[in-house]
């Protein structure tokens, strides 16, 4: 998400675009915004959200590349979302 200023309303409706998809929302300057159908969901989404990006940052001196748009989209159809 684009950056926007601390108390800025337009954060709440930049969110509220986004959380019906995504589980995980990380705010430009500020930090990510996490939720889920239940508390407990959302502590799981993120704890996976911190173990993801620290695998990341881990991996990314050693070559790490993430999939591009075709090879997601590949997967996607091969294994579609309940």
């Amino acid at each position: 998400m684009k950056y926007l200023p601390p108390g800025d309303e337009k954060i709440g409706e930049e969110i509220a675009k986004l959380a019906a998809k995504h589980n995980a929302i990380l705010l430009s300057n500020h930090g990510p915004v996490v939720g889920g159908k239940t508390l407990r969901q959302a502590f799981f989404n993120a704890e996976e959200l911190e173990d993801t990006a620290r695998l990341y940052l881990t991996l990314l001196p050693y070559g790490f590349t993430t999939l591009n748009k075709g090879q997601v989209q590949e997967l996607e159809t091969r294994y579609p979302k309940n």
